[in-house]
């Protein structure tokens, strides 16, 4: 569930104090950009910008671990000028694994040849008290003299074989984040409830529909409603959530979705469901209907890409376009095209309501015309995905 993370982080702490531990130490965050130095290295500063643009070693960690109150303390790297510098990516490895050897300046370049370094992590004992004390420490016990152990040092595991690993990588293209979450030991990119799809998951998520019903509660069916035209109705956990099934259960061919900027979540799932979510449509309006969409560049799309395609994808309100709403008549033109192609159109309509707002207001209706608005445009698609709050 979101926040279990922390949850669990807040009762390690408490346990730890019980234990009689006074220190616990979050780790070090490299990479913010925290402060500035007099004498900073200006490649190693020019270096950890671009790591930040591209989303690696941004403030994110430093962040996360501030939800906890620590003792924040600066820790410098100092190294000599000049070509003995340890570049930033040696020191980058330097932390994920301290064994690894750094690259020498004189020769950068790896040796496609040379044998890889030892996987294998070597045993760590924390100590307290004393000037022996390792910088990777966990706790101190107030109790007690001498040197006590917080955690026994242990015989390194032998290495494992990575063959299954290394084929399930590159049958996804080497991209983690394509591997499905089932397939995955130990997954710690997908640690929300709502973004995983594991069995033990779905069995929970059903027994407890079963609880609603037998309570004659909704259940994971939604009540019928005069402004929802729709002969099938579902719950779903998450906008994410309501995404995938949909997907996972879409009756045609995997192919081309076109769509006008689709949330990142929508392009997410497409992809992980087969489908190419490659073509962004542009948008052609004016005033206060700015996110119409360009009709003569949708007649373009789905002449070229004919049968390829699978369904198109409109989002009311659009987020990528700063909000700005469909007009009901833009919005008409796009499923008469759709239709007379026998393609059917999916509304992700999650701003549905911020959408209707926004055309009683430019066209002067009233405001009690909002939920009319909302049904005539639900009215034209086949699919629909939104949010009831």
């Amino acid at each position: 569930p979101l926040g279990g993370l922390e949850f669990a982080l807040v009762r390690i702490l408490e346990r730890l104090r019980d234990e009689g531990c006074e220190v616990f130490s979050f780790g070090a965050s490299f990479g913010g950009e925290m402060g500035t130095s007099p004498n900073a290295s200006e490649r190693a500063v020019r270096a950890l910008a671009e790591l930040r643009d591209a989303g690696i070693f941004g403030g994110g960690n430093y962040q996360f671990k501030n939800k906890f109150r620590p003792e924040n303390r600066t820790l410098y790297l100092v190294q000599p000028e000049g070509e003995d510098a340890s570049e930033v990516s040696d020191v980058i490895l330097l932390i994920a694994d301290p064994a690894a050897p750094a690259a020498d300046p004189a020769a950068r370049a790896v040796d496609p040849a040379a044998p890889a370094a030892d996987p294998t992590p070597a045993a760590v004992t924390a100590t307290v008290e004393g000037d022996d004390r390792p910088r990777g420490d966990v706790g101190r016990r107030t109790s007690g003299d001498g040197v006590e152990p917080v955690s026994r040092a242990h015989e390194p595991h032998p290495a494992p074989d990575r063959g299954p690993r290394l084929a399930r990588l590159a049958a996804h293209g080497h991209n983690p984040v394509l591997i499905p979450h089932v397939e995955v030991e130990l997954d710690l990119v997908t640690d929300s409830w709502a973004d995983r799809a594991d069995p033990w998951q779905r069995e929970r998520t059903r027994a407890l529909a079963d609880l609603a019903d037998e309570a004659g509660l909704t259940g994971e069916r939604p009540p019928e409603l005069p402004w929802l035209p729709f002969a099938h109705r579902f719950f779903a956990a998450s906008g994410r959530a309501a995404e995938e099934r949909l997907c996972r259960a879409w009756p045609g061919p995997r192919g081309r979705v076109l769509h006008n900027s689709a949330f990142p979540t929508w392009l997410g799932t497409l992809v992980e469901q087969g489908f190419d979510p490659s073509v962004a449509l542009p948008v052609a309006g004016a005033g206060p209907y700015a996110a119409d969409l360009d009709l003569d560049a949708l007649d373009v799309a789905l002449d070229r890409y004919a049968d390829g395609v699978s369904f198109v994808l409109v989002e009311t309100a659009t987020n990528a376009h700063g909000g700005a709403p469909l007009s009901l008549d833009n919005l008409r033109a796009v499923a008469r095209r759709t239709r007379a192609r026998g393609v059917p159109l999916v509304l992700d309509a999650t701003r549905l309501l911020d959408n209707a707002l926004l055309v009683t207001a430019a066209s002067g209706r009233p405001a009690q015309d909002l939920w009319q608005i909302a049904e005539d445009m639900l009215g034209l698609a086949q699919a629909v995905t939104f949010s009831l709050s």
